[in-house]
């Protein structure tokens, strides 16, 4: 029978329990809300939610991050249109923000608009020292040809020392990341990049599925009215499998994007024109190595499709995270089965004629008629997961299943589920060759239980079918 004085441990226990788990909320939330990576509607959500709790917050830094949230969209909204001049407003109105705020304000512009902020970032160049010194150092992140065009520009009109500075370390960084910056020293050439072609290219690439299928399209700018319109399937381990090309109206390209996205189970988002055609050429080279046929298509469009400013390049989303962050975070990984309750990844699981064999030894294990009890069940049931794990994904194919995983993450961050992608990129991570067993992998365990399970069901479906079909004497 419990005593008063058990009781009232007990209560002390629950509230010291609800007060740690109120501090660590309360943490996880100021985290977010100074995160310099999250997104800002996550950053304001973040603060609302401390100011709900009662929590004392910068009032001055929340009104500075709703302005910038505004200007973005605004500024996101214009950028969509390369038709139409930049409204000088929008640009007036990043002037007067703070210095802090203007920081803030490119970053994410960078992150969230590519290639595209440079249209933009040209127009705010030589505005002040400060704003170009902001400018300089987040070029760094964005693995662009015209972002090295823009710094050797800035870098001839530069007057102070740290401004110089910074702008030959982000082509520095620029030039480590695959970037072969070289001066740009011509007249044409300096005109172009503070002031760029409004027609540009636009890309776009849909989610990747189990097999590694995945739609990538591409738009160039006729020399005339209209564009070259580019749709391209491509499959990680057969490369390009279907090629369409025409030319279009901006409007009816619009209209087929828009329906497009209302009307496909499939999420799609915009990407950097340059990856896109990376992709592609990869699924030509892939298929030619693996002796696939490629679409006549392909190769009638191949010179309007043209090549890449960089070649290789590393997937999109090690633009928008630091993998060393991503790697100290021990409970992304941690969290790895959460992605499969995410759209993107609810046909994953493994083909059917692989995973059999391991199904009938879950069938056996289970109908087995030695004497077991069902920790000892349970136990044979683990160990075929495990076997399964490290026997399916061999070096090889957890490199494949990398690649998958980091260009889901890039998918899933730019739909603004940030911390979906931060677990996907942890996931990716893992599989190096130097990391953590396939038997030990979260996530491999779990895609080999959910595909095991799905095998499993539709053998007793095909069972009870074929029973039904048994006629009665």
């Amino acid at each position: 029978m419990a005593t008063k004085k058990s009781i009232k441990n007990d209560r002390k226990r629950v509230k010291d329990s609800q007060e740690s788990r109120d501090r660590t909320g309360t943490l996880e939330l100021k985290r977010v809300a100074s995160g310099k990576e999250q997104g800002l509607a996550s950053r304001i959500k973040a603060l609302e939610t401390l100011k709900d709790m009662g929590v004392s917050i910068d009032e001055e830094f929340y009104s500075s991050l709703k302005a910038v949230y505004g200007l973005m969209q605004e500024s996101l909204d214009s950028l969509k249109d390369s038709d139409k001049e930049f409204p000088s407003a929008i640009s007036d109105r990043i002037l007067e923000l703070s210095d802090d705020a203007k920081a803030v304000f490119i970053h994410r512009l960078i992150k969230d608009a590519g290639e595209k902020s440079l249209f933009l970032l040209s127009k705010l160049v030589g505005k002040n020292e400060e704003l170009d010194l902001i400018i300089a150092e987040s070029l760094a992140y964005l693995p662009a040809s015209g972002s090295a065009d823009m710094l050797f520009q800035m870098v001839k009109e530069a007057q102070s020392k740290p401004l110089k500075k910074a702008i030959k370390r982000s082509l520095y960084r620029l030039k480590e990341r695959g970037i072969i910056a070289e001066d740009r020293g011509t007249e044409d050439s300096r005109a172009s990049v503070l002031h760029p072609l409004t027609r540009i290219s636009e890309g776009y690439l849909s989610s990747i599925d189990y097999l590694g299928d995945r739609l990538v399209w591409l738009t160039q700018p006729r020399v005339t009215k209209g564009l070259y319109f580019f749709q391209v399937l491509i499959n990680d381990t057969e490369g390009i499998k279907d090629f369409q090309g025409t030319e279009i109206t901006k409007k009816m390209y619009r209209d087929y994007l828009t329906r497009f996205k209302e009307e496909s189970p499939m999420p799609i988002v915009e990407a950097e024109p340059s990856y896109c055609q990376f992709l592609i050429e990869e699924g030509y080279a892939t298929a030619i190595q693996r002796g696939h046929p490629v679409p006549t298509g392909y190769l009638e469009w191949k010179d309007m499709v043209g090549k890449p400013s960089v070649k290789p390049q590393r997937p999109l989303i090690y633009s928008c995270y630091e993998e060393e962050t991503i790697k100290a975070d021990e409970s992304l990984l941690a969290r790895s089965e959460t992605l499969f309750e995410l759209p993107e990844f609810s046909n994953w699981v493994i083909k059917p004629d692989e995973i059999e064999q391991y199904a009938e030894k879950i069938n056996e294990a289970s109908k087995s008629k030695l004497i077991l009890t069902p920790i000892q069940k349970q136990e044979r049931i683990s160990q075929i997961y495990n076997d399964a794990a490290e026997e399916l994904f061999d070096e090889e194919r957890r490199l494949l299943y990398k690649k998958r995983l980091e260009e889901a993450a890039y998918i899933i961050y730019k739909l603004g589920r940030e911390e979906e992608a931060k677990i996907c990129l942890a996931v990716a991570l893992a599989l190096r060759s130097e990391g953590m067993p396939s038997s030990r992998h979260p996530f491999l365990l779990a895609l080999v239980k959910r595909s095991l399970s799905s095998a499993i069901w539709e053998e007793e479906q095909k069972a009870r079918e074929n029973l039904s079909f048994v006629v009665k004497p």
